[in-house]
């Protein structure tokens, strides 16, 4: 059975080992092709579908899936809580 408490080793690693394999990796990519720009522009045109969307992703950042509220001609619908900040109404939580 399970104990509960503290487990040595778990969660989430120190943001200083982040920084250092970061460090380390763009260290690794200088030493294989010169620069970072040579390593990115080597990775785009591997023509790998995976390389390539991992290289457009850490440019531009990741694509955000629009959601938009609309009824079943098209038209856009207004939620309650905008229409509620539409007409300058106050928001009370537990009276």
């Amino acid at each position: 059975m399970a104990k509960g408490g503290a487990r040595p080793g778990s969660g989430r690693k120190s943001l200083a080992i982040e920084l250092n394999t970061a460090q380390l990796a763009r260290e690794t990519l200088i030493t294989k092709y010169g620069s970072l720009e040579k390593a990115i522009l080597a990775l785009w045109d591997s023509g790998e579908a995976s390389l390539q969307k991992f290289v457009a992703e850490h440019a531009f950042g990741k694509a955000v899936e629009k959601t938009a509220n609309t009824d079943s001609s098209g038209n856009d619908v207004d939620s309650p809580l905008d229409t509620l900040i539409k007409k300058g109404g106050k928001i009370v939580i537990n009276g």
